[in-house]
């Protein structure tokens, strides 16, 4: 996956299987973060900061997604996500634990 450069919009290419992690990707939304992980990904929306998840979340990858914060710094593993809370400097971790 990436953002394009022409639109600021997320892309992924190759298998998407029964995990939506292609197709999944949030269509005329702006990203300026995004991080793959096992079978799901994520992305950091451009005009608020705050996170949304596609994919797989058999294993808890997106349990507990943060809502109306704004954060930054997305990293993305195998069955979790951690993003630092632009506010308050706070990291803020969703997933499996």
């Amino acid at each position: 996956c990436g953002i394009r450069a022409d639109n600021d919009e997320g892309e992924c290419w190759g298998q998407d299987g029964d995990y939506n992690i292609v197709s999944g990707v949030p269509a005329g939304v702006k990203l300026k973060e995004l991080g793959a992980g096992n079978w799901h990904n994520c992305a950091l929306l451009a005009d608020s900061g705050e996170p949304q998840c596609w994919g797989d979340s058999r294993d808890g990858q997106m349990s507990s997604i943060p809502t109306g914060v704004a954060l930054t710094h997305l990293t993305v593993g195998a069955y979790f996500q951690c993003a630092m809370q632009i506010d308050s400097a706070e990291a803020k971790c969703w997933g499996r634990d």
